[in-house]
């Protein structure tokens, strides 16, 4: 039932010429208004899930942050070279293109031998 309904039923006068003219642009508004709300809800729940999003992302980024530290920590105190002269990681580029050939023509590459890492920072065969 519309506003327009209401007001004709609790007036004692009968509806006024335009009122199939108004009736249709309450109907419109209506509809409109309806729709502005379903597109408030959406626009909240989009939000809601990007802060969400957002924190996991921060809290990922200072957890990496704090591992980076303690390893950047542990190779100082291993005597390896500075933190500024270390080289680059490779670029996700260079890797996607050699992903990208077949193998067969890939070049062969080094053996590469990365440390394990662990959490403790204590080393019993280190004579230090």
């Amino acid at each position: 039932m519309s506003r327009l309904d209401a007001t004709c039923r609790d007036s004692d006068e009968p509806p006024a010429e335009e009122s199939p003219r108004l009736r249709k642009k309450i109907e419109s508004l209506e509809s409109e208004l309806i729709d502005q709300k379903i597109a408030n809800r959406a626009k909240t729940q989009y939000i809601e899930r990007l802060e969400s999003e957002r924190s996991t992302f921060i809290d990922r980024l200072q957890i990496q942050s704090r591992q980076i530290g303690q390893l950047e920590t542990r190779l100082e105190l291993q005597g390896g070279p500075e933190v500024g002269q270390l080289p680059e990681p490779k670029g996700q580029v260079e890797e996607t293109a050699s992903e990208s050939r077949d193998p067969s023509e890939r070049e062969p590459q080094p053996p590469t031998h990365d440390p394990v890492v662990t959490n403790d920072l204590s080393h019993p065969e280190d004579p230090r």
